[in-house]
């Protein structure tokens, strides 16, 4: 059970802040929280299991508006913590948090556009989908034992794993291959690959 005095402490802290902020100042928050949310889906289906390759021409031809909606993100973020407080934070480490922060928000901005409409749209409209990749390097590594990275897409949403080992002792850099999967033409979630011919 929580201590009455805490939970007193803690109502009064929201409703301090809650009159402290602005209503322009708890729009962009809310703002940033959805979008905060939607970026965190595409991590969240990895966490359980489920690998997601957006498609190359997808990725290519969202990149700059993700950049754009990245950077959005971190501006927003930066204006909320100058509006929260007196100025922006002082000394190194504030600083360094602060700089932290505003990257992951620009990273979190730009994978809900590039990366998270397509999960949504292979998630609601999905079907057997193969899109054609091409190999940039075999992985062995601890997290992905028989794995392949593919060239051209976004770090952390690069890399297929759980190929047999003796398919992938057939494959090598540069190989162009057809991955499997549940999807749409923007991304899948990658069950199988093959050579292309």
């Amino acid at each position: 059970m929580v201590d009455p005095r805490l939970r007193e402490a803690s109502n009064s802290l929201a409703t301090e802040i809650q009159k402290a902020t602005g209503p322009r100042l708890r729009m962009g928050i809310r703002i940033l929280r959805f979008w905060i949310l939607i970026g965190f889906l595409p991590l969240l289906t990895g966490i359980f299991g489920y690998q997601f390759l957006p498609s190359s021409s997808w990725v290519s031809s969202t990149n700059l508006l993700g950049h754009g909606v990245g950077l959005a993100c971190a501006g927003t973020s930066l204006w909320v913590i100058r509006r929260g407080g007196n100025g922006l934070p002082s000394g190194a480490a504030k600083v360094c948090a602060a700089f932290t922060f505003l990257l992951i928000i620009y990273f979190m901005g730009r994978t809900a556009i590039v990366i998270s409409l397509a999960v949504i749209l292979a998630l609601v409209a999905g079907r057997n989908v193969e899109l054609p990749f091409t190999i940039s390097e075999r992985a062995s590594e601890k997290g992905c034992k028989s794995g392949v990275y593919v060239e051209n897409l976004p770090f952390m949403f690069d890399s297929f794993c759980r190929i047999s080992k003796v398919q992938w002792n057939t494959l090598s850099a540069g190989d162009h291959v057809i991955i499997e999967g549940y999807g749409t033409s923007l991304g899948i979630f990658a069950s199988s690959l093959r050579k292309s011919d």
